[in-house]
């Protein structure tokens, strides 16, 4: 029983580290796409180096990320007050 708890709980261990590293990685990501975004907008044109597609796919990711972190926001607030609810 005690062994069936060890595993158990060195899976959720492991698992929460894997989700805290992505995160981490998908944050780094997000800002350097981020700064590759803005380095586009500031630079002159001679120095750009990206397509216009490819900006457009870079703003489409950074949209998608900034409304998946709103919604992990909100998300976060529900639970919060439904916590506060149940006490």
């Amino acid at each position: 029983m005690y062994n069936q708890h060890t595993r158990k709980q060195t899976l959720k261990n492991t698992l929460n580290s894997l989700m805290v590293w992505g995160l981490y990685l998908l944050s780094g990501l997000s800002a350097i796409f981020a700064f590759v975004r803005f380095l586009s907008i500031v630079l002159p044109a001679s120095c750009v180096w990206l397509s216009d597609v490819q900006l457009e796919k870079i703003d489409s990711m950074l949209k998608l990320a900034a409304s998946g972190s709103a919604g992990a926001l909100v998300m976060k607030y529900f639970q919060k007050n439904a916590d506060l609810e149940d006490k």
